[in-house]
């Protein structure tokens, strides 16, 4: 039996989160990023474009 305890919470990142200015993938306008990941602005997120993921920067 293992001594483990097994846990459903999230688990840390290695990096804390770098909030900076980045430019929107969509629109190429900046906005304030709250992670890494974060590369599309919230007014393109409520795009139909965007929830119907037909859409993307060439």
């Amino acid at each position: 039996m293992s001594s483990e305890k097994s846990t459903t919470s999230k688990p840390e990142p290695e990096r804390p989160p770098v909030i900076k200015k980045r430019k929107c993938l969509m629109c190429s306008k900046d906005f304030t990023s709250q992670h890494l990941g974060e590369r599309v602005c919230n007014n393109c997120k409520g795009t139909s474009a965007w929830r119907e993921s037909g859409y993307y920067a060439a």
